[in-house]
């Protein structure tokens, strides 16, 4: 709950393009995950790391490597319950 309020203050201080938004988009995505909605946690996870690749972070920035990380956990728990 506490990521989904921070969200809109995080884009209102940094903008929607900050690597800082985007982080909180992966736990928020990881919060879906946790629910089973694996659609929601995929597209926000999804959003998150189309941020961390517009900014001038490597693909080796821990904040990228998380993001690839949850986005195939979610798959494999998608592919499990399924």
């Amino acid at each position: 709950k506490l990521f989904m309020e921070a969200l809109p203050i995080a884009k209102a201080a940094v903008g929607d393009h900050h690597p800082s938004v985007a982080w909180i988009q992966v736990q928020i995505g990881v919060m879906h995950l946790r629910k089973a909605d694996f659609e929601k946690a995929s597209e926000t996870v999804e959003e998150a790391l189309a941020i961390y690749r517009k900014s001038t972070l490597d693909d080796e920035h821990p904040g990228i490597r998380e993001a690839t990380k949850e986005l195939e956990n979610i798959e494999r728990a998608e592919m499990l319950c399924v």
